[in-house]
This record gives C-alpha cells, structure tokens and sequence, in this order.
C-alpha cells in the first residue's frame, strides 16, 4: 500500500465522552436521611406520649388533648388518639369533670354573693372571682341578672337615703341662718353642708326652696 493511501486512511478516533455521574443516588441517599431521621424522632416522641399523659392526669388543672398535642410537638390530636386512645379518652373525661366542678363551685360563689350587704357590683364580682361577664352570663345567666338588680336597687336606695339627709341637714341650716337674720341663698347654705353630704344643685335648690316656704307657713 502507498503510503499517501495510508495516510489517506488514518483516522483520528475523536475522544470518548466519559459517562456523567449522575447525582439520582445523592438525592435519594440524602431523602433517605431524612426519612430516617423523621421516623426516628417521631418513634422518639411517640414513645413519650404515654408517659406525658399519664403525668398530664395529675396535673391541675388538667390540660386539653390540644394542649398536649402542641407540647409534644405534633400537628393533630389524632396522633395522640392513635397511640394511646384510651388515655386520651381519660384525659378528657378528666378535663370534663374539672370543668364541671369548676362550674359548681362558681355556682355556689355567685349564690353566695346574693347575701352580702353592701350588695356588690357585677364588675367587682367578676374581679373577685377571677372569671369573665360572658362565663357568668352563659352559665348562670338568672344569677348574673339578680346580682345586677340587687346592687341597682341598693344604689337606689343610698341615693334616696342621701337625698333625705341632705333635705334634713339643709332645713336645719336654714333656720339657724333665719334666725341670725341672714339670708339662706343656695351657695350660702352649700359652703355650710357637711363633708360628704349630696351637692347636687338642683336637689340643694329644691331643699333651700322648701325650707323657706316652710318658715314662711
């Protein structure tokens, strides 16, 4: 063979293209990780859910299955009721009868309340007590209305009894100002009122008014 058709007949081969690694078994080594790491933790916290619960019976007061869902780090109550259904069931039925004794006894507070003199207020009452006017409305909504009653009557009552003493100490200071031959004007008689006595000018001048007229009679 010539050598220009050997030359002619030599090729150079072009570079084989090495495979790429592909990065599939990373990824899915890496997701296996943290499915692990996942099912660990959650094998880990659902170990713990009967244990919290147990404890949770002997708190007071007892927390809600939604409480204790959040402290033991899970997204729904129906994780709790899987594990240990009839510990939540406990917990509930224990929550229930917390409430429920919780809501006697206010029963028996607000009752009790009906009995004091002075009568309190409502917003007093709900201070004492530590609880909301919705709870007690909701609860005990005929107690609520004869408590508020109760104390509107007896403001009521002070209010007359406090007009009738200043009508009685405005009478007298009228005569002693007659008889000192001094005019008893309005403002006059109401610089020589008591500390505390009613001051209310249309109930002084109504006094004043009628002391006079009975002097004059």
């Amino acid at each position: 063979m010539k050598l220009e058709d050997r030359e002619n007949g030599f090729r150079l081969r072009p570079p084989r293209r090495r495979p790429k690694v592909s990065d599939e078994p990373r990824a899915w080594s890496s997701a296996f990780k943290r499915i692990m790491h996942f099912v660990r933790m959650s094998s880990r916290r659902s170990n713990t859910i009967e244990p919290t619960l147990e404890q949770a019976l002997q708190e007071n007061p007892p927390p809600s299955l939604q409480q204790m869902t959040k402290r033991l780090g899970f997204s729904s109550v129906s994780v709790l009721k899987a594990h240990a259904p009839g510990l939540c069931q406990r917990l509930k039925t224990h929550r229930m009868a917390y409430r429920e004794r919780c809501r006697v006894e206010l029963g028996n507070k607000l009752e009790s309340v009906l009995t004091e003199n002075p009568p309190p207020s409502l917003r007093s009452v709900y201070s004492r007590l530590n609880v909301t006017e919705s709870i007690v409305n909701i609860s005990f909504p005929e107690l609520r209305r004869a408590i508020g009653l109760r104390h509107l009557q007896h403001q009521k009552q002070q209010s007359q009894s406090r007009r009738q003493d200043v009508q009685t100490e405005i009478r007298e200071i009228v005569q002693m100002l007659q008889a000192q031959g001094i005019c008893p004007s309005v403002p006059r008689v109401i610089s020589l009122l008591k500390t505390g006595s009613l001051r209310e000018w249309n109930v002084v001048n109504n006094a004043v008014r009628d002391a006079r007229k009975e002097l004059i009679h």
